[in-house]
């Protein structure tokens, strides 16, 4: 029996992250904070009534597994409810319902789901027809759909979707409001992309 401390783990982790991270950075102050990223995750950020306040637009906070987070603001909003929202490095996610059908510009991966806003139309099993990117590739899904109320009384959406021709099944949940107003999402949208939440704050602009 083996027992391992939090050094010891850090120091087995820590050594082949270094050597892996060699060819990417120059300096020992650029391969730490990496380091310690991968480890430990990064600073959540913490969205205050006043942050709120004064803010202008509606906007997500977004977060990809442990590895990042960030804040999007709302661009636009199409004619078929489809949410655009855009980073200051200009990525951009669009959201129906609360879920994301589509990616632009992110580095590790993207995706678009041909037929995303058929979600919830219909609470009913159904297929996706989704594109991924980086590497490119086009698959189906299937997905069924189930329904309850969390402890307050808001709606808990949980999908679950199995991959048809390689193995990738996962559960996305999504979280409304009595009035359906999306309040939060855990998504995941491509093998090579941490699970992605989404926290919505809406403004009445």
């Amino acid at each position: 029996m083996i027992f391992m401390t939090k050094r010891s783990i850090f120091l087995g982790l820590v050594l082949p992250l270094v050597a892996s991270c060699s060819l990417n950075y120059n300096t020992a102050s650029q391969v730490i904070p990496a380091v310690s990223a991968s480890i430990f995750g990064v600073d959540d950020i913490d969205v205050t009534d006043e942050m709120i306040m004064n803010r202008r637009l509606s906007f997500v906070k977004i977060n990809f597994g442990k590895s990042s987070v960030g804040l999007m603001s709302l661009l636009s909003i199409s004619s078929n409810n489809v949410y655009e929202w855009i980073s200051e490095d200009d990525v951009r996610i669009y959201t129906f319902n609360g879920k994301i059908i589509k990616t632009l510009n992110l580095n590790s991966g993207g995706v678009s789901i041909q037929n995303g806003t058929a979600f919830l139309e219909k609470e009913v099993d159904g297929i996706y027809d989704i594109n991924l990117h980086q590497p490119e590739a086009f698959v189906t899904q299937d997905y069924s759909i189930s329904k309850e109320l969390d402890e307050s009384g808001n709606i808990l959406i949980k999908e679950f979707v199995k991959t048809n021709g390689f193995k990738w099944e996962y559960t996305n949940t999504y979280l409304y409001s009595d009035e359906l107003v999306p309040i939060q999402s855990e998504q995941e949208i491509h093998p090579n992309i941490p699970k992605v939440k989404l926290t919505f704050y809406f403004k009445n602009n």
